[in-house]
Order: C-alpha cells, then structure tokens, then sequence
C-alpha cells in the first residue's frame, strides 16, 4: 500500500531529526570527555608538579629555633617553591646525626616557605661542659629581652674595652612577672665561666671598671665576636690543669693571649687603690644581691 506523501516527510523529518540530535550529542558528549579527560589530565600534572616544602606554622623571630614546633611539611605548587627550599636532608649533618640547634637567620613571617638560606646552626654548642650561670653584676641595655643574643665586655676607666664571652642567649630572670633590672642567667662553658669569674673579680678590683651588656642587631645573620679578654697568669694555669676544658678552647684561650693587653689590665690592678678591700666588698654585694633577688623570687611565688 503506497505511503502517503504527508507520512513520508514526516517520518524523513523526524528521522532527520533524530540523526541530528544524535550527533550533537554524540559531538557533546565527545567534548564534555575532552573537557574532562583534559581537566583530569591538567591536575595530574598539577599533582606530580607540587612539591614538598617546610611551612611556618607561627613567626619566627631571628635567632630563634627553626624545628618541628614551628614548621610543617605540607604539599606546595612547583611554581611557588624555591629551588633551594628546607628538605629533609637539611636537618642531618655529613654524618647523618639529626641537627638540632638549627635557628633563623631573619624575621620571618608565618606561612614563609622555609629555604637554606634562611637558617643557620646556632652558635651555642650543648657541650658537656655547659651549665646555666647566674649573674647580677652587669649594665644592662634598655629595651633588652629575654632571647636577645648578646656579648658581655668589660670596660676599664682608662677605655680599654674587651669582650669576655660572645653571642649567648640571654635569660633575663623575673619576680611575680617583672623583669629583673640586673640579673640573668646564660649558658657558659667551663672556660667562659673562668673568663666572667676572672673579669668579675678585676672589676671589682678597680673602682669605675664596668661590665656590661650589649645585643646583636641581627644573631641569625651576625657571626660571634671574637672574645678579646685576656686571663691573668693565675687562671690561665688553672686553665692549663683543668680537665673540664677541652683542648680546643685550652688552644683558643691562649692563642688569642697577648702580654702586652694583659700588661695593661695588670698596670689597672697594680695601680688600684684598696682592691683587695674593693673585691671583697664587690664580692659582698653580689652576694647580698643574689639573695634579695632569691627573696623577692619565692615572695612572688608565695603571693606575698
């Protein structure tokens, strides 16, 4: 039975229609798996070019500690990270001994990408020798903190001015949460503690020598000085005797000694009126000091 031309065109059109609608969406489909396969393929590079990097997790002043307390491995765009970024590598020396006096060498900011060139190892070594050391016979600077990295000199009234021990990390000591004017604790090593006994006792000796303080501008860029004082003969022999010294400071205290500094320091005590008495009355104050402070201590923590 012939097919009624209406029928025909309709049935050709939604044929056509259907073929239509068959290749958009087969043309969709087929860009929408592009797109996709294209995105998937855009973040698996992605993925494969983040690398691992060190994050501050907090500020970090310089010369303070850079470790695990401050910092965190996380996963950071290659094109962000540093080619000289803080790996794990960096905290082991030659040996493979775990490094752990690792500390900044700038201010550096929370959310930092931590490089090499932004850490230092702290010049304080922990040797077996080092022992906390109480003093109150210094000048302290004003705006000093607890923290600061700082030399201790000592200056005659003539202006010779020497340095005894260098770049320490000073504890400044607190009564009920005030600051104490004048005393402070720092680490020393068996000979740098012989140094400040040594140069505590000859400022006493002579009326008008001071001791005092002052900071390092920048401790995580700023190499240690040189220290420049010079022991007198009697505790250089007990240096010499010291079995809790090790060769290397033994070697360094004398290489760096010159009779004719150590001739000047001595015409200063020579020609001291009284010293003995000074050094006994210096030595009395101290004391003395150390106990008010000690007293106002346990008074602050008793609430009184």
């Amino acid at each position: 039975m012939a097919s009624n031309p209406m029928q025909r065109q309709k049935r050709t059109s939604f044929l056509l229609g259907f073929l239509t609608m068959l290749i958009l969406s087969v043309i969709v489909i087929g860009f929408l798996g592009f797109t996709l396969f294209q995105m998937k393929a855009e973040e698996k590079a992605e993925q494969e070019a983040m690398k691992d990097a060190y994050v501050l997790t907090s500020d970090v002043k310089s010369g303070e500690s850079i470790n695990a307390s401050v910092m965190k491995k996380q996963k950071v765009s290659g094109d962000l990270v540093p080619n000289n970024r803080f790996v794990d590598a960096n905290f082991v020396d030659e040996e493979g001994n775990e490094i752990e006096d690792l500390v900044a060498k700038i201010d550096l900011n929370r959310g930092t990408i931590v490089t090499a060139d932004m850490v230092t190892i702290s010049s304080e070594k922990a040797t077996d020798d080092i022992r906390i050391q109480e003093y109150n016979i210094a000048t302290l600077p004003t705006e000093i903190q607890t923290g600061d990295y700082v030399d201790i000199r000592i200056r005659f009234p003539s202006g010779l001015d020497y340095i005894i021990v260098s770049k320490k990390q000073i504890n400044i000591l607190q009564a009920g949460g005030v600051d104490s004017v004048d005393t402070f604790t720092v680490n020393l090593s068996e000979d740098e503690t012989l140094l400040m006994s040594c140069a505590i006792v000859e400022a006493f000796a002579v009326n008008g020598t001071e001791i005092y303080v002052n900071r390092y501008r920048d401790p995580g860029m700023q190499a240690a000085a040189t220290p420049t004082y010079q022991l007198n003969d009697q505790v250089q022999r007990l240096v010499s005797n010291n079995p809790n010294i090790t060769d290397e400071a033994k070697a360094a205290l004398f290489n760096r000694y010159s009779s004719e500094e150590r001739g000047k320091i001595n015409a200063h005590i020579e020609s001291a009126e009284d010293a003995l008495d000074n050094i006994e009355a210096g030595i009395e104050s101290h004391i003395t000091r150390q106990k008010q402070y000690k007293q106002e201590y346990l008074d602050a923590l008793s609430g009184m």
